[in-house]
Parts: C-alpha cells; sequence; structure tokens
C-alpha cells in the first residue's frame, strides 16, 4: 500500500491533513493525528473518502 501525506500551506480558515493510501482511499479533516491526543478542548474532524472522482478532484487542488 502507497501512502501520501499531504499538509497544504495555511490559507485562513483552512486547516486540513490529508492522507492518501493507493489513490483508494483519502482521509481529510482537521484532527491533528500525532499531536492532539484528546488533550485539549479544541474540535476536530476526519472522514474517509473514497469516491474517484472527489479523490482527484482533492488530489488537482492540493497536489498543483
Amino acid at each position: 500500500m502507497q501512502f501520501f501525506f499531504f499538509v497544504k500551506k495555511y490559507e485562513p480558515p483552512s486547516h486540513v491533513k490529508l492522507l492518501l493510501a493507493d489513490d483508494r482511499f483519502l482521509f481529510i479533516g482537521s484532527l491533528n493525528w500525532l499531536f492532539n491526543g484528546g488533550k485539549t478542548k479544541q474540535k476536530e474532524i476526519s472522514c474517509l473518502i473514497t469516491n474517484p472522482n472527489t479523490i482527484q478532484y482533492v488530489k488537482e487542488e492540493y497536489l498543483k
């Protein structure tokens, strides 16, 4: 399985992180996977996207 992790240059109000696996699974959201640990009151969310058209759109927007 091939993974890509992207953090786009900060553009307010964006705070997005992406994890793309094999061009088939895209996790996108604001969660700081390696940092937060649930110790703050900040609300974070991420979701899994498997729709190929949506994945392609996100790749084109974030990998310009």
